[in-house]
């Protein structure tokens, strides 16, 4: 069956909606075009789909006419959507698969289908530009609304890859990866090889739902596409492995931006060829083992890398006798030596690399960072400036905390066991800097000797080092797991900024004891509230009691509304006397936000008025209180008084009657 019949009954049905559905039984045109459609519907569940609900309108027999009218016409318009043309190189055309796939689910059973008036207002939002539509959007989404499966919005939603706005393309291409696979033809649908940022789009959600299952589309695009469009692709051959030839003839050939992305797929593969390739590479070429090669751990470019920190051992110890004859100075490669070294032990693990690490850590390296920090040039101005090391972009004091950081994405990225054997004895011989690398192996692989292996070690600042493992954890509500997830800045030569997310999930039970040292700590470190947000486990009764008895405490102080918010988290019930306390203690913003949380909290009508009664006084009598918002903020407590008041007296009088 083709288009032309689809694109007639489109013409056809909004004849009728401008016309008016009392016709619609007296238009025979429709009902003929309608016709055309029976022996297809057989074979076809769409256009069965579409026949089913054009007899009904011409037949008289639907329900609601002017809404099943408006139903149809939104199926025709998605069909035609969806089915707008074919992938160059295809040899079979898309057109009905896509739709046939758009309206069944996994078991071959159909979709649900939703009525026009569902579907508005999302079709508005996905149609139409100016403020307002992104929430309309994100709300179905957050809510797992299965209005987005509609098939009358899939083409809409890979059409949406093309917005302008950004953050709009952000959470549909989120929306479209949670489809899975069942997306994907739709994704193809009508690639264009020429394309511009949209079609980048579409190959970042094909890569993130099939991976290198869809190697064969990456080649194809990389042979036949053009600029943008075809370097995205290159970058997708990472993926696999029988790649590297065709990647390693393209390393040769091509300059520029691209030659970035090529040597950046490359060296996420971890290949004796590939190997061999970068040895020869990086002769003339030494920063690439920080840009590309970060995720590689072969022995090969491990040892490229140790090669890199013997050389600085063997510099520090040079600039050491030249200091010691008043005669050291410090130029550019000196500051380029020593601060890309942060970077260059990321994820480094053979034994030689090992070898050097230790050599390097047990130098007076702060020395070095003194050194360069009173640098000047001959105006007198200073050369260089360290940043703190927390931030992946800036210049890494060379210290050993330096190292510390480093260690603990080498934890999350290493297969190697040699680590672990590694870091362990690193914290024997050097303490704190090498704990968070130890817990964070230990939650891969020894979750029950977690709080055994560190407990020795357990005195002052053992917190702030705590804090830095657990930054890299969190707890997924959605299959009840914890995860380690690092993010590493990597030069693909294709964004400005491009990050590659690691993932890794672990059997993990949290020891509580870790966590109540956290918790004893919290009113030091503010990082740590947000990290225990993260970790909190809310199907665990006893991590729950615990965070309990830290944050009850601290809410009932008014300390911060990040508090209340977790014990809502939590699930706290004790909430009498917390808002005044916040009454008594916080600025405006805050004590509005707190207002707006305890609204919603499931509390008897009669404790939240007696409660806000106390927060009106406490405002009354506080003089810091008197700011412009005030009166405003009286006011929406006095008008939430009386809403409760009519609520209790309500259930009253109806206890009264029965």
């Amino acid at each position: 069956m083709g288009i032309p019949i689809i694109e007639e009954l489109k013409n056809r049905l909004h004849r009728s909606a401008i016309a008016g559905t009392v016709l619609l039984q007296q238009d025979f045109r429709l009902k003929r075009t309608v016709e055309q459609l029976e022996k297809p519907a057989a074979a076809n569940p769409i256009f069965k789909k579409m026949y089913e609900q054009g007899m009904a309108l011409v037949n008289g027999t639907a329900k609601c006419p002017q809404e099943e009218l408006l139903d149809l016409i939104a199926l025709v318009d998605a069909v035609l959507v969806t089915t707008s043309g074919t992938i160059e190189g295809e040899a079979v055309p898309l057109q009905t698969k896509v739709a046939e796939e758009s309206l069944l689910e996994a078991d071959g059973s159909y979709k649900k289908q939703y009525r026009y008036s569902e579907l508005m207002p999302l079709y508005q939002a996905l149609i139409t530009k100016g403020s307002g539509r992104y929430e309309v959007v994100d709300q179905a989404f957050r809510e797992q609304s299965g209005v987005l499966r509609d098939i009358r919005l899939e083409g809409l939603l890979v059409a949406g890859l093309g917005d302008s706005y950004t953050e709009m393309v952000s959470l549909i291409l989120k929306i479209l990866c949670s489809f899975g696979e069942s997306i994907l033809p739709a994704l193809k649908q009508g690639f264009d090889l020429d394309g511009k940022s949209d079609m980048i789009r579409r190959i970042d959600g094909i890569e993130a739902i099939a991976g290198a299952k869809e190697n064969d589309f990456y080649c194809m695009v990389v042979e036949k596409g053009k600029d943008k469009v075809r370097q995205r692709a290159i970058y997708a051959l990472r993926l696999d492995k029988e790649n590297v030839p065709r990647l390693l003839a393209l390393a040769d050939t091509e300059r520029g931006s691209i030659k970035k992305t090529v040597l950046s797929a490359l060296g996420q593969i971890e290949d004796e060829r590939v190997d061999e390739y970068f040895k020869n590479y990086t002769k003339n070429h030494k920063d690439v083992i920080s840009k590309y090669l970060v995720l590689n751990d072969s022995e090969a470019v491990s040892d490229m890398a140790a090669e890199y920190i013997e050389t600085l051992n063997e510099h520090i110890e040079k600039k050491k006798e030249e200091a010691d004859k008043n005669t050291v100075k410090w130029d550019k490669e000196d500051f380029d030596l020593i601060t890309k070294v942060g970077d260059v032990i990321i994820n480094k693990t053979s034994p030689r690399m090992l070898k050097a690490l230790e050599a390097i850590s047990f130098k007076d390296l702060s020395w070095v960072k003194r050194q360069l920090e009173q640098a000047k040039d001959s105006k007198g101005n200073r050369l260089y400036y360290f940043y703190n090391y927390y931030s992946y972009r800036t210049a890494y004091p060379l210290t050993k905390d330096s190292f510390t950081i480093k260690s603990t994405y080498t934890a999350i990225l290493t297969n190697n066991p040699e680590y672990e054997i590694f870091v362990q004895n690193m914290l024997k011989k050097q303490g704190l800097p090498y704990l968070p690398a130890v817990l964070l192996m230990a939650f891969r692989y020894h979750p029950e000797q977690a709080y055994d292996l560190i407990n020795p070690y357990l005195k002052s600042g053992v917190c702030a080092k705590l804090l830095i493992a657990f930054q890299f954890l969190y707890y997924d509500t959605k299959d009840h797991s914890y995860y380690l997830m690092c993010t590493l800045n990597i030069d693909d030569g294709f964004h400005d900024d491009a990050e590659l997310k690691i993932k890794k999930k672990l059997n993990l039970k949290l020891d509580l004891r870790l966590v109540e040292l956290l918790l004893q700590d919290v009113k030091a470190n503010s990082n740590a509230v947000v990290t225990l947000q993260k970790i909190l486990n809310p199907d665990d009764e006893e991590m729950l009691a615990l965070y309990r008895k830290y944050f009850i405490g601290w809410a009932r102080q008014g300390r911060d509304f990040t508090d209340f918010e977790m014990l809502i988290r939590c699930k706290n019930t004790d909430w009498k006397g917390i808002l005044c306390s916040y009454m008594k203690n916080l600025e405006s913003y805050s004590y509005q936000h707190v207002f707006r949380l305890y609204k919603e909290l499931e509390i008897d009508e009669q404790e939240k008025i007696e409660e806000l009664t106390e927060a009106l006084h406490i405002i009354d009598t506080t003089p810091k209180k008197k700011d412009i918002y005030i009166d405003s903020f009286k006011k929406q407590i006095e008008d939430y008084i009386q809403d409760l008041t009519w609520q209790r007296d309500r259930k009253l009088a109806g206890s009264t009657a029965e």
